[in-house]
């Protein structure tokens, strides 16, 4: 009976500890704000000059795997990235948002921005209960049924740069939950709007 007990017990520690960790796929509620695919071209138009310009979005998709506590079982969490370049200077990023397994959306991401200057979706599964944030330096809030440019959108993540200076190419942008990335203004304060 005294050796069943340590046994048992040894296979329960085990189970514990190797279920500690759980895998983080990116949840379905958060990839609800991914609406572009990898490749896809938008046309955005200046209203004041009646000029265009075409956005690509690029979507890349990793999983990261870490050891689990004390090396028991190794643990995958997903992150996916969408950036926005303009077409005519790809190598240009607008911005770029992180979708994560822990539900988070990370908004404003460039190679010259860090989490400082970003503004943050903590999506839920209930649409009501998703929030949107800004940092010191970001001003963000969502938008119920904005009506941008003539057209209605249900759900908006409003960002907007405190300290518009410096290596940023925007200075504000909307980003719909339904349709991705829709409007943004530059520095020069000339906003632009998508073309559906």
């Amino acid at each position: 009976m005294k050796l069943r007990f340590p046994s048992l017990l040894l296979v329960l520690l085990t189970l514990l500890l190797a279920s500690c960790d759980r895998d983080q796929p990116t949840p379905k509620h958060t990839k609800a704000w991914l609406n572009q695919a990898d490749g896809d071209q938008m046309t955005f138009r200046n209203p004041a000059t009646g000029a265009t310009e075409s956005v690509r979005a690029t979507v890349t998709d990793v999983t990261d795997s870490r050891a689990g506590k004390f090396d028991l079982r190794s643990r995958d969490y997903q992150t996916i990235t969408l950036s926005y370049a303009p077409t005519a200077a790809p190598d240009t990023e607008l911005f770029q948002l992180k979708f994560t397994g822990d539900g988070m959306i990370e908004m404003g991401l460039t190679s010259n921005n860090n989490f400082e200057r970003c503004a943050y979706v903590d999506t839920h599964k209930q649409a009501d209960k998703e929030l949107v944030y800004g940092t010191d330096m970001v001003s963000a809030e969502r938008l119920d049924n904005l009506l941008l440019d003539g057209r209605s959108y249900a759900r908006v993540a409003h960002v907007r740069y405190l300290n518009q200076g410096g290596w940023n190419l925007i200075a504000e942008y909307w980003y719909s939950k339904t349709d991705g990335l829709v409007a943004y203004t530059k520095t020069d304060g000339q906003t632009w709007y998508r073309v559906h």
